[in-house]
């Protein structure tokens, strides 16, 4: 019963009137903050009648505090014995429980922090997961389309008793950058107002070659048209039939105007 009614004294209590000049005599558990408090009075009005009182932290069982002119008294309205066993706070242990209570929240919020965070590192890992998922998916998908285009190439010339062309994965870098610029910078030319000439291009990019040779097309969707359109015509069909030529780089890409853009460069080394 004590411990439900310890509960409540800090929730019901009702005034009890003190007469004007009165003391209140000190007992066991009382602190000078503890004092103030039940008389409604703040610490510098308690400390103000009693100017004579050196340390206010050290208040003796029985030392007597006057109190100033009419106050009122808070009676908790419950067992005062078992109120004498509820410790009071001083204000050092109130200061206390409020730097407890700053850092509980100051762990909480970093809780909730630390929380967002993994939160938004997981959707920014899942985020890049999927860019990196439909990057590989296009470079595989070009790759394919590139490797067809020089599958294809070789049957023809096969066909006609030529050696097959060795793909040369450098020169597809060369070509696969030609593709990205005509799309990117809106032109189709074998001249690049970036790199220049074909030529000029495969000097920049490091490529050693004796003879070279370049067909370029744009709006094929498939290996099989672009290799078909340019079987049809004599300038690129006399560039992939070249006894001369020994390596081969193509480089396709998607987007632009006409969706599709396609280079395939030849050297012999």
């Amino acid at each position: 019963m004590k411990k439900i009614l310890l509960a409540l004294t800090v929730l019901l209590a009702f005034p009890a009137a003190v007469n004007a000049q009165d003391y209140y005599t000190v007992q066991k558990g009382d602190s000078f903050w503890k004092v103030a408090k039940i008389f409604n009075l703040s610490i510098d009005e308690l400390k103000s009648v009693n100017p004579s009182l050196e340390n206010i932290q050290w208040i003796k069982i029985g030392e007597q505090l006057e109190l100033p002119g009419q106050v009122e008294k808070d009676t908790p309205n419950g067992d005062l014995e078992g109120n004498e066993k509820e410790e009071a706070a001083t204000p050092e242990q109130e200061s206390d429980d409020q730097d407890k209570q700053q850092a509980n929240q100051d762990r909480d919020q970093a809780s909730n922090e630390q929380n967002v965070t993994q939160e938004e590192e997981a959707q920014e890992q899942e985020s890049v997961s999927e860019e990196e998922t439909n990057d590989t998916q296009e470079t595989v998908t070009e790759s394919e389309f590139e490797q067809e285009v020089i599958r294809l190439t070789n049957v023809e010339r096969e066909q006609r008793g030529l050696e097959p062309l060795e793909a040369y994965s450098e020169l597809s870098d060369v070509a696969r950058d030609k593709s990205k610029d005509m799309r990117d910078n809106g032109y189709f030319s074998h001249d690049s107002p970036t790199y220049g000439s074909p030529f000029d291009m495969m000097d920049t990019y490091g490529i050693e070659y004796r003879g070279a040779g370049e067909n370029i097309a744009a709006g094929q969707r498939t290996p099989e048209e672009v290799v078909q359109g340019w079987m049809d015509s004599q300038g690129h069909r006399e560039n992939i039939l070249n006894g001369s030529f020994t390596h081969i780089g193509v480089g396709h890409v998607e987007g632009g105007s006409y969706g599709h853009y396609w280079t395939q460069m030849f050297v012999t080394k």
